[in-house]
């Protein structure tokens, strides 16, 4: 109810949540179930400890989602690191595979190409107190789109 007082009534589908993740590279081997006088059971899994990747995603109110950006653990962009990522999925670099404010400012453009938010259609993002998300060039950037 707060919201419409202070965002005027901004429908679901226009209210989205942003947040990053960490992604594995490497296969996680789901439980197996075996029959319980068995008294071994195998599994084959990497001996390599892989990478994780960062994803930074936004999802709506009725489960819409925007393209991610994936930040991957390197100095060079390769574009077919890509391959098989969502239709959209923008990709960067950052040696340690993190999120910063530089990124986030990055996926903030991305998310308006895609949405295209106005005054008239407006769009309420919900994100947490990362230090990418409250520098004061993220507090400064909206300005900028005026």
């Amino acid at each position: 109810m707060h919201a419409h007082r202070c965002f005027g009534a901004i429908p679901p589908q226009r209210i989205y949540n942003l947040d990053e993740t960490g992604i594995s590279t490497m296969h996680v081997p789901s439980r197996a179930l075996v029959p319980k006088d068995l008294k071994q059971v195998g599994a084959t899994t990497s001996a390599e400890r892989g990478e994780t990747v960062t994803m930074v995603s936004s999802i709506n109110s009725i489960g819409n989602h925007i393209p991610p950006m994936l930040i991957f653990p390197r100095v060079n962009l390769k574009q077919f690191i890509l391959k098989g990522a969502p239709t959209g999925s923008i990709g960067v670099v950052n040696p340690t595979g993190w999120n910063n404010e530089k990124y986030f400012l990055q996926y903030l453009e991305h998310f308006i190409n895609y949405k295209k938010p106005s005054k008239e259609e407006p769009i309420l993002r919900v994100f947490d107190n990362h230090e990418s998300h409250i520098s004061l060039a993220t507090i400064e950037w909206p300005e900028k789109l005026e």
